[in-house]
């Protein structure tokens, strides 16, 4: 359905009024299709951002990439135009943000595997939020694994564990473990 079908009709011809509903039904349907799209739009916005403050999990990841692979396989479906520009910008902020959260990982792993604890107070911020958010690199816990009398152990502190490990290292039963992240 075109403008160019009415641009040769006159008022008082037989075909206007056909044309004006099939225009008025095309417009309505164009409207529905921005509305969907505003809707869908807000909600793709909603779960990228959603990635920086998300729990650091893979199935957390994993169920938030998803929702946005089908809200876009849906537009691909409906064949919006401008679609694959459009993919590629959003492609590129899921990117950014999910670079971010892998650096901060990172960080947050290698401070916790150095010993080096962050702690932040936040007693005396009046903006800090009522409930704990996530930690963008996640919280990562180092846990020992020690043997003792063929018996495995699992100290989730590492500084207790080489403490104990120091005292019964003389004994001929104990065999040294390293750290291992979990």
């Amino acid at each position: 359905m075109g403008l160019s079908q009415g641009i040769g009709l006159v008022w008082e011809s037989y075909k206007l009024d056909p044309y004006v509903n099939r225009f008025a039904e095309a417009v309505f349907t164009f409207q529905e299709k921005v509305e969907d799209l505003l809707v869908l739009e807000e909600q793709l916005d909603a779960d990228v951002r959603s990635l920086e403050t998300c729990p650091y999990s893979s199935n957390t990841f994993g169920e938030i990439l998803k929702k946005i692979q089908d809200a876009v396989d849906d537009l691909s479906l409906k064949q919006y135009s401008n679609l694959q520009l459009w993919v590629a910008r959003l492609d590129e902020e899921v990117e950014r943000k999910l670079a971010a959260r892998l650096q901060a990982g990172i960080q947050a792993w290698t401070k916790a595997l150095q010993g080096k604890k962050e702690e932040v107070d936040l007693s005396m911020d009046t903006d800090a939020p009522d409930k704990p958010t996530h930690k963008p690199g996640g919280d990562p816990q180092v846990f020992a694994l020690t043997s003792l009398n063929l018996l495995a152990y699992l100290i989730k502190d590492c500084v207790f564990f080489r403490s104990r490990l120091l005292f019964t290292r003389s004994g001929s039963q104990t065999r040294p473990c390293t750290c291992i992240p979990m």
